[in-house]
């Protein structure tokens, strides 16, 4: 999960922490969003056994008779193992008027990282479910289009859970969300309109440790940046942070300069939390984008270097340091 800051660079670049922190923890909720992303993570399973895995929609669950079970697989779970699940829930949009009684249950794939569907037979009904069940008996779905609270599941946090909590669950596995029952419900599918796929939305409370430098890293540096473009077409120069824990790290008092006899020149305006094994990347903005913070930085450029740093930061071109040097 990257971040970027709207900042600036040149010659030497400096990152420091005004004060030395004792290490110790803090938990803040997050929101994560994981959509369907491709056709193949919205699957049907037919009474024969038989996947479907290009439908434009999902019938949940009645199909001409047919009583099927839908299969959702969700990539890159950006969580901790252990995380404590406040809230989940996944959010499907009407694509056809579907009344009358549905009565339907929802779990998950008992594994520590799930692997998508294939055409095997009966490959969703033939995975191991969790434990952790949830009913849902949805209202009418009377407008197409619709994806509001009628279209969203109820609290399925004890599936989520259940999931995260195995041993072996990594930071950025996979998730299966199996759906079964009776009644008719049409969603949409990612064929249908990919931006209108199922998601699932997890909040989640995670613990970082406050003021544990160790294993935090300037990991790679893009500089007079001509070739990558950020979510506004700019090519900008970035510095990318690297947490090589294995728990959430929160920097705060955080100082970019490019004098070193001024270490303070510009201060981050918020703490950066960087997940285990993740990074943040800082955008070095060359323009007038980052006017609008206060104070704003210098405008300033990254000059040339190579693209990524050692472990151990370099004495020059770039100066960085985290940790007692105030």
């Amino acid at each position: 999960m990257k971040k970027f800051y709207h900042l600036i660079c040149w010659c030497f670049i400096f990152f420091g922490i005004k004060t030395v922190a004792i290490a110790q923890d803090t938990t803040i909720t997050i929101q994560i969003q994981i959509p369907i992303s491709t056709g193949v993570d919205d699957v049907e399973e037919e009474e024969n056994g038989l996947i479907y895995s290009n439908s434009t929609d999902l019938e949940l669950i009645d199909d001409g008779g047919e009583q099927q079970i839908i299969g959702l697989h969700f990539k890159n779970i950006q969580l901790p193992q252990g995380a404590a699940i406040e809230q989940a829930y996944i959010q499907f949009r009407t694509d056809e008027v579907s009344n009358g009684a549905c009565e339907l249950n929802i779990y998950g794939e008992a594994v520590d990282d799930a692997t998508s569907f294939s055409t095997t037979l009966f490959d969703v009904s033939n995975r191991t479910s969790t434990n952790g069940l949830v009913n849902w008996s949805p209202d009418n779905w009377s407008v197409v289009g619709a994806a509001g609270l009628t279209q969203q599941t109820p609290n399925i946090k004890i599936i989520i859970q259940e999931i995260i909590n195995q041993s072996d669950w990594e930071f950025g596995n996979s998730l299966n969300i199996l759906i079964s029952g009776s009644g008719r419900r049409v969603a949409e599918a990612f064929e249908g309109d990919p931006d209108f796929a199922p998601k699932l939305i997890i909040e989640a409370s995670v613990t970082f440790s406050i003021g544990n430098l160790e294993n935090v890293y300037i990991n790679e540096l893009m500089s007079l940046n001509n070739v990558v473009s950020d979510e506004y077409g700019e090519t900008d120069d970035w510095v990318e942070i690297y947490n090589d824990n294995d728990s959430g790290v929160m920097l705060e008092d955080i100082y970019i300069s490019d004098d070193l006899s001024d270490t303070t020149k510009w201060q981050f305006p918020e703490p950066i939390f960087i997940f285990p094994k993740s990074s943040s990347s800082v955008a070095c903005y060359h323009k007038t984008t980052a006017e609008s913070l206060a104070p704003p930085p210098p405008h300033l450029r990254l000059p040339p270097a190579p693209a990524s740093l050692p472990s151990s930061p370099p004495s020059s071109p770039f100066v960085v340091a985290m940790g007692n040097m105030f």
